[in-house]
């Protein structure tokens, strides 16, 4: 499917967003649960501060994801929109950022004990 194609967005966007929930929604769901539960067992002040990091990472993930990435993969439904795709392109960074800080956290955490 060529979603390049202006008439095609729409169709490609309803996929990938039936499609994307089925994977991501559980990924984030375990994703929550083992970040929040990494704080009442961490060993040390360090681990203790990387595992609150971690789990305020993860709530920022979950408030970029739902408020402005669902939102905008939902106006891409109703046709393509330059403005729209840019915006999603853009806030995207802000997953990006979150969870590479989060695999850092984690290797951390990991290696430290």
């Amino acid at each position: 499917m060529n979603y390049e194609e202006p008439h095609r967005i729409v169709e490609f966007e309803t996929m990938h967003c039936d499609r994307i929930g089925q994977v991501v929604a559980p990924t984030m769901i375990l994703e929550g649960i083992a970040a929040a539960s990494l704080i009442p067992f961490a060993p040390t002040t360090l681990s203790l501060v990387l595992a609150v990091i971690g789990a305020v990472l993860a709530a920022i993930l979950w408030w970029s994801t739902f408020f402005i990435q669902v939102p905008l993969h939902n106006l891409l439904q109703h046709g393509k929109n330059t403005d729209t795709i840019n915006r999603l392109i853009v806030t995207n960074w802000i997953r990006t950022i979150a969870w590479s800080v989060r695999g850092g956290i984690a290797a951390g955490l990991l290696f430290s004990s």
